[in-house]
Order: C-alpha cells, then structure tokens, then sequence
C-alpha cells in the first residue's frame, strides 16, 4: 500500500515536471550551419565553435529536418 501510493506521486511529479519544459521546434525550412568531416571542428581549440562569435561562414549549410 505505502510502495504504490510512494509509485503514484512519484508519477505524478514527473507528470509535473514534464509539463513545466519547454520544447523547442525548428520550423521545417530553417537554415542549420554544420560542420562535416572526421576532425574536429575547431582545432585546436576544439570548444572555440561553441562561443557566441564564432565564425561558422565556412561551414556547410542545410535545411530541416534532418534525418540520420
């Protein structure tokens, strides 16, 4: 008895949680910038494409959805 009602109102806070994130949808034509090859991307400073000024105009450019 104890077990399911513990079950119940961890359900319930998920249930909660889930309902507060945001999910974010790209429309389906939007422009996505990246990177193809076997190297990183930025070398060799391999984080320098995650800062707000990077340069990413050499990359390659496509639209959504992808697919893998």
């Amino acid at each position: 008895m104890i077990v399911s009602r513990i079950v119940a109102i961890g359900l319930a806070l998920v249930v909660v949680v889930s309902l507060k994130a945001e999910v974010l949808l790209p429309a389906s034509a939007s422009g996505w910038r990246y990177f193809k090859g076997s190297t990183e991307a930025t070398s060799p400073d391999v984080g320098a494409w995650r800062q707000p000024g990077f340069n990413d105009g050499t990359w390659l450019t496509g639209s959504a959805p992808f697919f893998y």
